[in-house]
């Protein structure tokens, strides 16, 4: 028989972890400049920015593979909401007759170019053109990556943030962004959280001011659920 069968609720696990470590590398990319740098608008590149852009491109491609990898487990956790052996259409993987435990991981799972058909065909919700092409564009760059180690593209990480703007709010509907509050307990670093000095609200309320910095208003409303302009609060207890 098949044994440990993935359930959606642990691929949408590891596509969340893997978003948020996406954006949390572009948001401490960002802030690490503007802490040393007079913060200016992004269309004023400067000589510093523009070098300090250039180093940071082979680990903006590597981000670039995350950003893809979440994509494509979130769209199986989507599948395999309806059923997970439907990850394994058109696997034609030989059956061995001699009755032995299989591991569902040993099985070939539908290929990254099918997800989305696949979820357009199953699922109730199906995925809007825009995220399609979005979808392919990064799955193109990912697989240049991949196979020859780099890409010409020289990619900037504003660019990239809004690509994850997008990818959440059409991926995790009327899910709140905060979710990443969960994420980061789950990190390496968590092991270190003790609850007083140290705790999972401290370490996104300090990437917070530069999230915002970084959003524009659309963007703000769109992950956080009001106008960026409206005034907030912090809490005492968390921070």
């Amino acid at each position: 028989m098949i044994i440990n069968i993935p359930s959606p609720e642990d691929l949408n696990d590891v596509a969340l972890r893997l978003y948020f470590s996406a954006w949390s590398d572009l948001i401490n990319m960002l802030a690490v400049f503007d802490q040393h740098f007079e913060v200016l608008p992004e269309e004023e590149l400067t000589d510093e920015r523009r070098d300090y852009l250039e180093l940071c491109q082979p680990e903006l491609q590597s981000i670039v593979t995350v950003i893809q990898q979440s994509n494509e487990l979130r769209l199986k956790a989507m599948i395999c909401e309806i059923s997970p052996l439907l990850l394994l259409l058109g696997n034609d993987q030989k059956l061995n007759k001699i009755h032995k435990d299989t591991e569902f991981s040993e099985f070939k799972t539908l290929d990254s170019v099918e997800l989305p058909g696949a979820v357009n065909v199953l699922c109730k919700e199906p995925l809007t053109d825009k995220f399609i092409q979005s979808y392919n564009a990064i799955r193109s760059l990912r697989n240049k990556i991949s196979h020859l180690g780099k890409v010409d593209n020289a990619f900037n990480p504003h660019d990239l943030i809004r690509t994850l703007v997008f990818q959440y709010t059409e991926l995790w509907k009327g899910r709140l962004w905060l979710d990443c509050l969960e994420c980061a307990s789950q990190t390496r670093i968590s092991f270190f959280y003790d609850g007083r000095y140290s705790s999972a609200e401290e370490a996104v309320m300090g990437q917070l001011p530069f999230t915002v910095q970084a959003l524009t208003n659309s963007e703000f409303q769109q992950l956080f659920g009001h106008s960026k302009r409206t005034r907030r609060y912090l809490c005492h207890s968390c921070i």
